[in-house]
């Protein structure tokens, strides 16, 4: 009769029934198991923290290439509006273009052409 209560205590399944259970084995595997699933979330937080940090690093080297290409483009234009300043500095140092605002815009004339006695320059 003695096996027979504890086939019928077996053999029904009752709620937490397992818990109470004395097998010191099963209660050493629950804790390692509750270690593991701690472990794993860890390591799955710290993979995660690990990619954003990733991404984040990426955005950065992004951020700075798209501003080097911006500042390389602005160097060109500037480039380009030197080489334009460049020239008309030229065409307007030319002696030929003074020469002749000195006699149209400013009345002067050369001393040798002297018109009137004694006078280089003539004012408006």
């Amino acid at each position: 009769m003695v096996t027979g209560k504890q086939n019928i205590a077996y053999s029904r399944s009752y709620k937490g029934f397992n818990k109470y259970n004395n097998n010191p084995k099963k209660g050493i595997k629950l804790k390692r198991d509750k270690l593991v699933k701690i472990l794993c979330c860890f390591v799955l937080l710290f993979k995660v923290a690990m990619a954003i940090g990733v991404i984040g690093h990426y955005n950065q080297i992004t951020e700075m290439n798209r501003e080097v290409v911006q500042h390389e483009r602005k160097l060109a234009e500037l480039k380009q509006e030197q080489e334009h300043l460049k020239l008309e500095i030229a065409s307007l140092t030319t002696l030929k273009r003074i020469e002749s605002i000195a006699v149209n815009e400013l009345g002067m004339y050369h001393p040798w052409e002297e018109k009137e006695p004694g006078l280089v320059a003539t004012t408006h």
